[in-house]
C-alpha cells in the first residue's frame, strides 16, 4: 500500500468517527438533534458551504454542510450549539473543531461533511443562520438565510455555495 493512499483512508476514517454533539444543553423549543460526519461532499471544493432543507410538515431542518478543517488527526467536527430565537424565528447551528489533545497533529487541510438535524417543537421558523468555528473559537463562516415559503411549498431548500 503506498503511503499516500494510507494517509486518504487514514484522514477519511478519523473524520468519519469525529463527529458528536457537544453537551447537553437544554433548548425548550428543540425537540431533538442530530449531527454526524459523513463521506459525502456538499459541494466540489474544500471550503465551507452548506444546503438547508426545512421539511415544512414535521419542523424538521437538515443541513448538509461542509467545514473547511485541518489537522483531522487532533481533531473532531462537533454540533456546539443549535438554539432557536422565538424572537426573530431564527434557528442557530454552530458547527465547530475541537482539539482532542496529542502531540503528533497532521496539517492536511480539507472540507469535513457533515449533516445536522434539528427538530422544532414550534412552527414559526422564519432562518437559518449556520456558523462554522475553527478549534480556536474562531468563526470562520457566518451566514443567515430566508427559510420562509409559500403555502403549497413542502420542503424550503437553500444553498450556500462555497466560500
Amino acid at each position: 500500500m503506498n503511503r499516500r493512499r494510507f494517509l486518504q483512508i487514514s484522514i477519511l476514517g478519523s473524520s468519519t468517527l469525529g463527529g458528536c454533539l457537544q453537551g447537553e444543553r437544554k433548548d425548550e423549543d428543540i425537540a431533538s438533534k442530530s449531527f454526524n460526519i459523513t463521506e459525502d461532499s456538499v459541494f466540489n471544493c474544500l471550503e465551507n458551504s452548506a444546503i438547508i432543507e426545512f421539511h415544512r410538515d414535521e419542523n424538521k431542518i437538515i443541513v448538509n454542510g461542509q467545514i473547511e478543517s485541518g489537522g483531522r488527526s487532533c481533531t473532531k467536527t462537533v454540533l456546539e450549539s443549535p438554539t432557536f430565537s422565538k424572537e426573530n424565528g431564527m434557528l442557530k447551528i454552530v458547527v465547530a473543531d475541537k482539539s482532542t489533545g496529542g502531540s503528533s497533529c497532521s496539517a492536511e487541510e480539507g472540507a469535513v461533511p457533515y449533516r445536522a438535524s434539528v427538530v422544532l417543537k414550534q412552527d414559526s421558523l422564519q432562518k437559518v443562520n449556520i456558523i462554522h468555528k475553527d478549534k480556536q473559537g474562531n468563526v470562520h463562516f457566518d451566514r443567515t438565510v430566508n427559510m420562509t415559503a409559500t403555502d403549497s411549498e413542502k420542503v424550503v431548500t437553500k444553498k450556500i455555495k462555497c466560500e
